[in-house]
């Protein structure tokens, strides 16, 4: 039936709100330390960002564009995020981020910081590369993508660029670099003497 003469026109939903149910597609959480974050797909994967971040924003005004046609102003964007943020904190779930390197799933997670976001595996005297790893990793802005692992790689050949003539601190040295990627294990500090120019650094 026609809408009636007397009917108030309908409103067209304001472009925060708009902006609000945009984000409902993404997973929203927070992390030990209260910080909202939001994990949306990227093509054919996932990221992980806070809310405030500038590509969470990027994100969100890119979606409500391609929906809408037209650009989102300012004051909206601010104001969604603002609501996004709270339902984040206070009404999803808590998931503690790691850097880098992380314990889950019964295993070693190793993050490569790759466009693609994948991690490497390491659990039961094997590894492999994730394509969607779990949700464990947070990102910044000064981090460097990993090379690949080889299954052919060898550890002792770090020794040709280290300045460490003694065999039994050689291997010290290497059993270090390992267990500085596994988390959660006591270690001691690493305190390397040396003349200047001996590559201490």
């Amino acid at each position: 039936a026609a809408p009636s003469a007397d009917a108030p026109p309908r409103k067209e939903p304001k472009q925060a709100d708009r902006l609000i149910e945009i984000a409902e597609a993404v997973t929203l959480f927070h992390d030990q330390h209260d910080t909202a974050y939001a994990r949306f797909a990227v093509g054919d994967h996932s990221e992980t960002w806070p809310v405030r971040s500038s590509t969470f924003r990027s994100w969100l005004a890119r979606a409500y564009h391609m929906s809408e046609g037209s650009a989102p102003n300012s004051d909206a964007l601010v104001a969604s995020r603002h609501v996004i943020e709270g339902r984040a904190r206070f009404g999803a779930e808590r998931h503690g981020l790691h850097t880098r390197v992380a314990r889950s799933e019964g295993a070693i997670w190793i993050d490569l910081a790759d466009e693609r976001w994948r991690a490497i595996r390491v659990g039961d005297g094997e590894w492999d590369i994730a394509d969607e790893p779990p949700l464990v990793f947070r990102r910044f802005a000064h981090q460097q993508a990993q090379v690949d692992p080889s299954r052919d790689g060898d550890l002792g050949l770090l020794a040709k660029y280290l300045p460490v003539e003694d065999a039994d601190d050689m291997l010290l040295l290497l059993v270090y670099v390992v267990a500085a990627l596994i988390p959660d294990t006591p270690r001691p500090a690493l305190i390397l003497h040396g003349t200047q120019g001996s590559g201490k650094s």
